[in-house]
């Protein structure tokens, strides 16, 4: 809810709504929300009773560097467990090397910062680095040259997701892969494998505040959601909420989250995370929605780490 223009994300459940408080939803519009009582569709028996999943040291491999970079990697560090690394590769310039100097001495001892001298345009360079063995990969383009206009700066971008996707059919496995694209137009030329994913900068932004424009209240909503330190959205695996090969419904999703101080908003699917268009993805299901959770579906949350 927004109480005083702040918005408070998933508060406590003893929190009192006072009458000017505006509460935060999730609907496809604004007359597609409505109270209701789902206390009857939730099953006790079907909650899982252990402790949450540990967190544990990742390992992020970041191909490419531009002005966007060092944001990327303080946000990562804030969320970082202790033992967690990104390794960066990127042409040696001057503006780079010292970029990523400036990112590793303002970091703590959680993240280790480390830079590989590379174009990741060539396919030698890709194959000397074992690139299965990392959490995620993020693919970075130029920034664009202003005395080049004519020139498309996905175009790199776009043979790197090339070279990667080969190493993908090469070894017949998926690389968690998250790319993001300059120019909307080059989405359907990108090379991407089912477990990749693509962020369109300026239509991310243009969503942003289109949804602003329609609710000034949101705006401090997507600030705290985008925040490393804030309450954001988070993926969970599902039998940290329920028991593993059980029916049950989403109703019981939500209660169980909420006993751990979350707020369950969705879920995905695992067999149909290479589907189009959703990938898995279910946001806001209907609480009487019955389905049978394996070990390798996730749960969309509201919380904090």
């Amino acid at each position: 809810m927004v109480r005083g223009g702040t918005p408070l994300l998933n508060p406590p459940p003893q929190t009192p709504i006072a009458p000017d408080d505006l509460l935060i939803v999730i609907s496809r519009d604004d007359d597609t929300a409505w109270p209701a009582d789902c206390a009857e569709l939730v099953e006790k028996a079907a909650m899982a009773s252990g402790p949450s999943t540990p967190a544990r040291p990742e390992r992020v491999l970041l191909l490419g560097w531009n002005r966007r970079a060092p944001l990327i990697v303080d946000q990562l560090r804030r969320r970082a467990r202790p033992g967690s690394a990104v390794d960066v590769v990127a042409d040696g310039g001057e503006v780079t090397v010292r970029q990523v100097s400036e990112a590793d001495a303002h970091g703590g001892t959680d993240l280790t910062l480390t830079l590989h001298h590379g174009d990741v345009t060539r396919p030698e360079t890709l194959r000397r680095l074992d690139v299965h063995s990392y959490d995620s990969v993020i693919v970075l383009g130029q920034d664009p040259a202003a005395e080049q206009p004519s020139d498309d700066p996905d175009n790199r971008t776009l043979v790197t997701l090339l070279l990667l996707r080969q190493l993908e059919e090469a070894a017949g496995r998926e690389l968690p892969v998250v790319t993001e694209l300059i120019d909307d137009r080059n989405r359907a030329l990108a090379p991407i494998g089912p477990g990749a994913d693509v962020i369109i900068s300026g239509k991310l932004i243009g969503l942003l505040m289109a949804q602003i424009s329609q609710n000034r209240h949101l705006a401090a909503v997507f600030e705290e959601l985008f925040s490393a330190d804030g309450t954001g959205v988070r993926l969970r695996p599902a039998t940290d909420y329920v028991l593993p090969g059980c029916e049950t419904s989403f109703a019981t999703v939500v209660a169980a989250a909420r006993h751990r101080g979350e707020c369950a908003i969705g879920y995905r699917s695992h067999d149909d995370s290479s589907t189009s268009p959703g990938y898995g993805v279910r946001i806001n299901p209907p609480k009487a929605e019955r389905r049978r959770w394996t070990v390798e579906d996730e749960v969309v949350v509201v919380g904090k780490d």
